[in-house]
């Protein structure tokens, strides 16, 4: 039997199973078959001929069984993604989903090919043309719907949310930061014995560094050094992270004196070298607990993070929104570091200070949230004490709202993450579509898509019907 027939034959039966008008079928025939005609009577009567002639159904039951068994991988292979691309991009058919689905398991399809049609699909209808607003609506509506669910983001919706995010993460302006503060840091390095032993000797030694040692201080050098962990694995080395530990050490009184300045400097001038926003986190995070050291020990600071690198200002911004929304210091603390950082500075920046300390939703913020989310030293347990419902909400509401197919792809993640829509993610979207007049027909349009990259048939019921009726305008 020759393939070409087979191609028809498998043409015809998924013209019949989605029940495909039979005047438009000559499009899908055109496509696979590279033949056209005048009526479909010419073409059930060919299949007729060859089904008598082979007992083609009888015998195999199904074209994509045949396939499987006289195709090589290749010719398999090119079937399933031609099927792909005429039901995701040239005819679009409710059914569709459970077609692929079917020619994906007959045809015996790896995963990894999917995969790759997949991410191909996704690239050019959503990624290419999404910018940074788009990949903030995204994040903020599928992390607005999963903590409106229960309060929390749960692991499934914590998976699904880091899944789509990671594919568009390349795309995205990015915050070079993997810990967030030095503690974070201890927390997931692990050093040699070796490498401890000479941690713990700085340590010491920066206790002794005035000639004073009390209670405070030894308290803290047993506490850092318990939190040092035995192991092989560290992306962070111990020179870097040592000055770190021995200025939480000098300021567990509360204080930094001129000898202890004296010694810092001195012991670290040609290795402790502030230079990135990472480092200026842990630099800040240290501080941050001793805020009388902004105004004791201003000069001192300023050798350690010197105003005239390019990164200061937005680095400097950066902590601050970390220090007021995430770590959600008092305003003494915040206003304390605010004041120091807007020492000098134009007054564009002193204006984007005082931005971040009323409130006000800043770009800051949003690359904060989407480096949180996507960073794997923080587990979920961590990003939920970071993040809740009301803090989320604050952030959506605050935001400029654009509408993009990407958007609605990661409601998409989020709303079938655990295969079921739950009443409250039902009530949460409805806010969202009351506030941002969300467009209906283009979040139905990206569940099919979602529907057809899944294999899967994804609907929203009679809820959807309502939304997609457009009652939900004359609501607000």
């Amino acid at each position: 039997m020759i393939k070409e027939d087979v191609i028809l034959l498998m043409c015809h039966e998924i013209c019949e199973d989605l029940h495909i008008d039979k005047v438009l079928r000559k499009n899908f025939f055109a496509y696979f078959y590279s033949w056209s005609f005048n009526s479909y009577n010419q073409v059930e009567k060919l299949i007729s001929d060859i089904d008598n002639d082979q007992s083609f159904f009888n015998r195999w039951k199904s074209s994509f069984k045949y396939m499987n068994a006289k195709f090589s991988y290749e010719e398999k292979k090119q079937v399933f993604f031609r099927l792909f691309d005429i039901f995701s991009t040239k005819i679009r058919n409710k059914k569709a989903p459970h077609i692929l689905r079917e020619a994906y398991e007959h045809l015996e399809i790896e995963e990894s090919d999917l995969e790759y049609i997949r991410d191909s699909f996704y690239r050019t209808q959503y990624f290419n043309q999404a910018g940074l607003r788009d990949y903030s609506n995204a994040l903020l509506f599928s992390l607005m719907i999963s903590y409106s669910n229960d309060g929390i983001l749960d692991q499934a919706e914590f998976e699904s949310l880091r899944k789509i995010l990671r594919h568009i993460s390349r795309h995205m302006p990015k915050v070079p930061i993997h810990s967030f503060d030095i503690k974070n840091v201890l927390a997931v390095n692990a050093y040699s014995k070796e490498e401890i032993l000479k941690m713990r000797s700085e340590v010491v030694e920066a206790v002794k560094s005035d000639g004073e040692v009390n209670k405070k201080e030894i308290a803290a050098v047993k506490s850092v050094v318990k939190k040092m962990h035995l192991g092989e694995f560290h992306d962070d080395s111990w020179e870097v992270v040592s000055p770190f530990i021995s200025l939480i050490v000098l300021l567990a009184d509360h204080e930094l004196t001129d000898k202890e300045e004296k010694w810092f400097l001195e012991h670290y001038d040609e290795n402790f070298i502030v230079n990135n926003i990472e480092q200026v986190f842990w630099l800040f995070s240290v501080l941050i607990q001793v805020p009388s050291v902004f105004k004791k020990n201003r000069s001192f600071i300023r050798k350690v993070w010197h105003d005239q690198k390019p990164l200061y200002d937005m680095a400097n911004m950066l902590f601050l929104t970390f220090a007021k929304h995430f770590l959600r210091l008092d305003e003494n603390r915040l206003t304390t570091f605010a004041d120091y950082i807007k020492s000098g500075r134009k007054k564009e920046i002193v204006e984007g200070i005082d931005e971040i300390l009323s409130g006000k939703v800043v770009e800051e913020e949003i690359l904060l949230i989407i480096n949180l989310v996507l960073n794997d030293r923080y587990d979920l347990e961590k990003i939920n004490g970071f993040l809740n419902k009301s803090y989320v909400e604050r952030v959506f509401k605050g935001i400029k709202k654009e509408d993009s197919k990407l958007k609605y792809l990661a409601i998409c993640h989020i709303l079938f993450a655990d295969e079921t829509i739950d009443g409250n993610e039902y009530k949460a979207l409805w806010e969202a579509f009351a506030s941002s007049r969300l467009n209906p027909q283009m979040l139905q349009s990206v569940i099919y898509d979602y529907s057809i990259c899944k294999m899967k048939v994804y609907k929203m019921d009679d809820y959807h019907e309502y939304l997609n009726s457009g009652k939900f305008y004359r609501a607000i």
